[in-house]
């Protein structure tokens, strides 16, 4: 068959009460504002389907670019087939195997399990006039997780075996006699996945099953010095089947002189007018074009925000195709869960653009991932199971067992590319905000945990409304505004108006109303949300390790002991400091044997003074050697150098007065400027470690440094005021 259109008011439904297979065949299925149903969420398909795509590639002129495809441009598309659960854990019995003499006269033993090892004890056998004594012993394995196999030995003309049984952490009764399984590999080598077909066995408990082998490699069933090193297997067949028909060898201009099979096979592409789209339990193999850009087995093309739809990707079995898994490519709010993906060219799990946002991949194996050509990042080395384009997406619990290249690559890209560079992505890029709504044209995470650079920053950004009549540039709430919660990654988090096309200052930061980091240079923005304050001032971050373990605050020397930042959580990991001030480091109370801190975020021109309580009369000693120890405390602050250390050995603080030599250009992006390209980025390599050398428990200093190290308050000179937007 041709191609089959259906259009507003057509349905296609599979009837699941057919005893035979129903195969839906043709070159091309589109939906224009129709439905097509498999099943549904509330019914899974009970029957067998197929949806066979036909035809070879027309590279004639004229042809369709979209060729041997299923094409949601609006409607519903619903595929919902019988559940199989994905058992991503696996234990299997490996054991030591000893062979002697040629095929035709021959005796092999398979090792039982004896003191948590594999043996086969002594095998003897004579060929010819020699007499031949051999054992294999392999270890460890653990007894309680051995399937023991007693040893075996056959003469010339018999065979061993090829059963084996499989033991699951996870139920796997949803698996079926004739079902076909993939058993990842546990080595180095990725090819050493294995596919099997589960065979009939009354004795398997619902977490065994009986596979027919032979089993070429060793897959790993053990949980070792704590890492969990067991096989993941996943079932591989499904009830409901997308596949392409493939022509025996490669033809045409689908790159022969690489591949030496049919590369073009089918491909399922959802535009951005669909009404629903959801996909769960369903098999796809021989799916994708290796040689067409953007012919994925499953595409979500340039959907962008989906979350007011049903749209998601689970539970279902991809494998065997020849150009990626599932891309999301310019969508939003997509789910893709629990999926299976085995066997496949170039990327797998594919987050195009960089413009993609709060897509959650949760659970996912993916293995035997194999070079492609369609993007330099696909070919050996370099190709990943998981490519995530954009960090602003969430994933959970997924697993990448095997790649020729990477696993999971995260992709930090300054714009979105692409399509996404052309279009508004529609999250988070300048919308016009409701001025009673909690929210901005640019906003933070509602709540986070973790480091986030002190440069983060905003440039040449345009608005098309009125701040504050019609909506607010930026917002950001604290744990009063209903959504925001308060952690530490927000109260710390900096954003710097590079040219002040946000704030009408250049060089304006946005950041929390904390006390140690607000001065009187500093302004207040209510109509921003309780969370924002902004300071002509710069800040650095300030990382630690291996402080964690210890609760820690900060003081500073102008407000001493009447204010302190307390970290939310035991765990903290950064503090945000205001350049123009200097501050101390406190433990409460046991100083670390070991910790390190490094100061993001200094770049030339900037210094910030850092104490560090480590008690009275203690013996330490400070990494790197090029620090030298200071006779007094000024001499270290005028050290432009940042050279010198001062311990105040009756305070108990040491002081350093923190520089870097780089200048930032108007292009830099990184936390620190360096020399590693023209536009002047760099790393930020100070890191200071001290030792302590003698034990102690005297790390709050508060009591001692003030008011000996009070500092003056910084005056008003300078200070912003409220701006006024035109």
């Amino acid at each position: 068959m041709g191609t089959i259109t259906i259009a507003a008011g057509g349905r296609l439904v599979f009837d699941a009460t057919s005893p035979t297979t129903l195969t839906l065949s043709a070159n091309m299925v589109e939906l224009t504002g129709g439905e097509f149903w498999i099943g549904s969420e509330d019914c899974p398909y009970t029957g067998d389907a197929e949806v066979l795509l036909t035809g070879t590639r027309d590279e004639s002129e004229g042809a369709p670019g979209v060729q041997k495809a299923v094409v949601v441009h609006q409607g519903v598309f619903e595929v919902h087939g019988q559940p199989k659960l994905m058992e991503n854990k696996e234990l299997t019995a490996f054991a030591a195997i000893c062979h002697i003499g040629f095929p035709e006269n021959s005796v092999e033993a398979v090792g039982t399990v004896s003191n948590d090892r594999s043996q086969t004890g002594l095998l003897v056998q004579r060929i010819g006039d020699v007499e031949f004594a051999a054992m294999s012993v392999v270890s460890p394995l653990r007894e309680e997780h051995a399937n023991r196999i007693e040893a075996v030995s056959y003469p010339a003309g018999g065979s061993a075996s090829l059963e084996r049984v499989l033991k699951t952490v996870n139920p796997v009764d949803s698996w079926k006699v004739g079902d076909r399984i993939v058993l990842a590999s546990t080595d180095f080598d990725y090819n050493q996945a294995e596919e099997f077909e589960i065979l009939e066995c009354d004795s398997c408990t619902t977490n065994e099953v009986k596979i027919m082998g032979p089993v070429l490699y060793t897959h790993w069933g053990e949980v070792t010095d704590g890492v969990d090193m067991r096989a993941e297997v996943g079932v591989l067949t499904r009830n409901v089947r997308f596949h392409g028909r493939m022509e025996e060898s490669c033809y045409g201009n689908n790159l022969c002189d690489i591949f030496d099979y049919d590369t073009f096979g089918g491909q399922i592409k959802i535009h951005q007018n669909f009404t629903s789209v959801r996909i769960e339990n369903a098999e796809f193999y021989h799916m994708g074009q290796q040689s067409v850009m953007s012919s994925y087995p499953i595409h979500f093309h340039m959907c962008l925000d989906t979350s007011e739809k049903d749209a998601y990707v689970r539970n279902n079995s991809i494998h065997h195709t020849f150009s990626r898994c599932v891309t999301v490519h310019g969508t939003h709010n997509l789910t893709v869960e629990g999926n299976i993906a085995y066997h496949h060219l170039g990327h797998c799990y594919f987050v195009e653009d960089g413009g993609e946002q709060h897509n959650q991949f949760i659970g996912n194996l993916g293995l035997s991932t194999q070079p492609g050509t369609l993007l330099p990042t696909d070919g050996i080395d370099q190709v990943s199971t998981f490519w995530i384009a954009s960090p602003n997406n969430i994933l959970i619990n997924n697993r990448a067992a095997g790649s020729e290249g990477i696993g999971v690559w995260f992709l930090l890209a300054y714009f979105p590319t692409g399509h996404s560079a052309k279009v508004d992505m529609g999250l988070e890029y300048g919308f016009k905000a409701n001025a009673l709504r909690g929210a901005g044209a640019i906003g933070k995470k509602l709540f986070n945990e973790y480091f986030t650079s002190p440069i983060s920053s905003v440039r040449n950004v345009t608005f098309d409304f009125a701040d504050p009549d019609e909506g607010s540039r930026f917002f950001d709430g604290d744990g009063t505004v209903r959504g925001f919660k308060e952690r530490d990654g927000n109260r710390h988090n900096i954003v710097l108006d590079v040219d002040g096309s946000l704030t009408t200052v250049a060089g304006t930061s946005v950041v929390r109303p904390l006390p140690l980091l607000l001065n009187a240079r500093c302004v207040l923005m209510p109509t921003w949300g309780p969370g924002t304050a902004l300071c002509p001032d710069r800040f650095i971050r300030l990382n630690f390790d291996r402080t964690w373990r210890v609760p820690t605050f900060m003081t500073r020397d102008d407000l001493m002991s009447s204010a302190t930042e307390t970290p939310l959580a035991k765990k903290q990991i950064s503090y945000s400091l205001n350049t123009h001030e200097s501050y101390i480091l406190h433990f409460n109370t046991t100083v670390p044997h070991r910790f390190k801190l490094t100061p993001y975020g200094l770049e030339q021109g900037l210094q910030q003074v850092l104490g560090v309580c480590v008690g009275v009369k203690k013996r330490f000693k400070v990494i790197p050697a090029t620090y030298k120890a200071a006779r007094s405390r000024e001499e270290v602050l005028a050290d432009d150098n940042n050279t010198k250390y001062f311990y105040d050995s009756v305070v108990g603080v040491i002081t350093f007065r923190l520089t870097h030599p780089y200048p930032r250009g108007a292009s830099t992006l990184s936390h620190c400027p360096g020399v590693l390209d023209e536009n002047l980025n760099g790393f930020c390599d100070l890191d200071i470690t001290i030792i302590m050398r003698t034990f102690s428990d005297d790390g709050d200093c508060r009591q001692r440094a003030y008011p000996a190290y009070q500092t003056p308050p910084v005056t008003a000179d300078g200070a912003l005021t409220v701006p006024v937007f035109q």
